[in-house]
């Protein structure tokens, strides 16, 4: 990845006549109110200000103590201004893939920390200014320090200026600088991948993919989880089919399928792997000698060199941080959904708390709620008996939809089907559905108030940076 230019060092030289300007803007207006849902697709939230009902003198002193508190830190910022005519006259936009990267921090206000607050998310517009052309996006903020990417050539003439504008909520600028990526690959077995959102990566044209198979991104909120997006089922299935099996499916765990064994078998439509299953997959093909496809060779490869899995002194390996998603091209009536259920897996290998709350979650489920779960899992070809997955599967169905979607997804999409392939059971179904009316809505509501938490995303919203349609 090649720097081109720093904004904090343009700050600090700018007196020297460097050309790169960066100019943060104080806005006066209030930036605590909720988020409007042009931010997350949903109804209208409100969620008040707890100050409103203290004392003006308390007030009052709060926000002197806030001021000093501050004095010596980052100025507030709620509008961002880039002018990148200077850089954009000399990116190789044919010979790299130009971005913009920019830190931010981002503290919830009071009345959203408390234990039964609403999950919100507030929001920024983002513009990407052209000479004629002006592409707009929408900023959702998690908290914490964050990280956002911004592919300068989703426009398609040079960017001349960039603006961040919130009117919604309290955000502290850190830092920006341009970084560029190669459009051609050093190596075949090799890739860095661009950083994006979900939301971009969900988009992304596929006429500027580094290879005509796939491309490979790393999530901007979490660099260590992969995503490949596929142009094609087939080319995902030699990649992760043979791995789907020996992971996750039901009969078949443990075991190397040849190719001529898989045929005939549907894998997955979209996968999702931790450094644990890959290193074990690995690991058992090279006990076996076993003959490996030349795409799961190439994943290997961009495993290690991403440190997903690593490689001991004695050959073989070990699980490192992060994992790695994938979706492809096909059933693009399903990408969002597909992604967002993948993402899901993604959150549970990266956030300790809230996979320990699921784990918790899962073993206060009475014995007949439990049932009902390894019986869907099984009907859906995943191994009941391995207890990592079944809480893995449990949350990201739950989460692939909003909440109070959650009932009506279950009934209507899963429930008949398992009544049909299981008719001895159908009695015993409708019966715990009866006296358990909440059997999906409930740990979808409960589930999703630890995620959002404790990562800032929600159910059915993975999206942090999203393209505004003109």
């Amino acid at each position: 990845m090649t720097k081109l230019r720093s904004f904090p060092h343009v700050l600090v030289t700018a007196a020297l006549c460097i050309t790169v300007l960066l100019f943060l803007i104080l806005s006066s207006c209030d930036s605590r109110a909720a988020a409007p849902e042009a931010a997350t697709g949903q109804g209208s939230t409100e969620t008040g200000t707890g100050t409103e009902t203290e004392a003006n003198a308390e007030a009052e002193k709060a926000e002197a103590e806030k001021a000093e508190s501050e004095a010596n830190q980052h100025e507030l910022r709620t509008e961002l201004q880039f002018d990148l005519r200077a850089v954009s006259a000399e990116l190789d936009r044919e010979r790299f893939i130009p971005i913009l990267r920019f830190e931010y921090d981002y503290r919830r206000p009071p009345e959203l920390q408390t234990p039964d607050a609403k999950p919100v998310v507030h929001a920024a517009q983002v513009e990407l200014r052209g000479a004629s052309e002006v592409v707009r996006y929408v900023l959702g903020f998690n908290p914490g320090r964050n990280t956002v990417h911004l592919h300068l050539h989703d426009l398609d003439e040079p960017v001349q200026e960039v603006r961040l504008t919130n009117s919604e909520a309290e955000f502290r600028f850190l830092s920006a600088e341009v970084i560029s990526l190669p459009r051609e690959l050093s190596r075949p077995d090799s890739a860095e991948p661009i950083p994006a959102d979900l939301g971009q990566i969900l988009e992304y044209p596929q006429r500027r993919w580094r290879r005509a198979e796939f491309e490979f991104f790393s999530w901007s909120a979490y660099p260590e989880i992969y995503v490949i997006d596929f142009n094609q089922l087939a080319h995902q299935s030699a990649f992760f089919k043979r791995l789907a099996f020996f992971v996750e499916k039901d009969e078949f765990r443990g075991t190397l399928l040849t190719n001529a064994e898989l045929e005939g078998k549907h894998g997955w439509n979209a996968h999702n792997y931790s450094g644990h299953g890959l290193a074990d997959f690995f690991n058992a093909a090279d006990a076996q000698r076993f003959p490996l496809n030349p795409e799961e060779e190439l994943l290997r490869s961009l495993m290690v060199e991403r440190g997903v899995i690593l490689r001991a002194s004695d050959g073989s390996y070990t699980a490192g941080p992060g994992g790695v998603i994938s979706f492809s091209r096909e059933l693009p009536h399903l990408r969002r959904v597909f992604l967002t259920h993948e993402a899901m897996h993604g959150l549970f290998y990266m956030e300790e708390e809230f996979r320990d709350y699921s784990f918790s979650y899962w073993d206060a489920l009475t014995a007949e709620e439990r049932r009902f779960w390894r019986s869907f899992f099984q009907f859906r070809d995943f191994d009941p008996e391995d207890e990592y997955l079944m809480v893995n599967e449990f949350q990201a169905y739950l989460l692939q939809q909003e909440p109070e979607r959650a009932t009506t997804y279950f009934t209507n999409t899963w429930v008949w089907r398992l009544r049909e392939a299981q008719p001895e059971d159908a009695a015993w179904v409708n019966e715990l559905l009866r006296t358990t009316p909440d059997m999906f809505s409930r740990p979808a509501y409960d589930l999703n108030q630890v995620l959002w938490r404790n990562s800032g995303y929600r159910g059915g919203d993975v999206l942090r940076l999203r393209r505004v349609a003109d």
